[in-house]
């Protein structure tokens, strides 16, 4: 591959124009911005704790499990291992 064949595959790169932003170009912000009147408080608060509930229901569940897991794991560890015996009659 010639020198020339690799320039011509190369894309060409031009600076980027970065437009500057005054502040006239901003619009101004409202002066002004009502309350929420207690209705939609109460709304809102509702909404977040509904939501909060279905996250903990979820978190409980996952607890559980690992919960399980983990008491699996310390009964296996702690008991003895229980090996089926075979009984052989001895000769009488």
């Amino acid at each position: 591959m010639s020198l020339e064949s690799r320039e011509a595959a190369l894309p060409i790169i031009r600076p980027v124009q970065i437009e500057q932003l005054h502040l006239d170009q901003v619009p101004p912000a409202p002066s002004q911005v009502d309350l929420p009147t207690p209705e939609q408080t109460q709304a809102v608060d509702q909404v977040f704790a509904e939501q909060r509930d279905e996250r903990q229901t979820i978190v409980d569940a996952i607890n559980l499990a690992a919960a399980g897991m983990l008491v699996h794991d310390i009964v296996k560890d702690t008991l003895p291992n229980r090996r089926k015996r075979t009984r052989t009659k001895t000769p009488s």
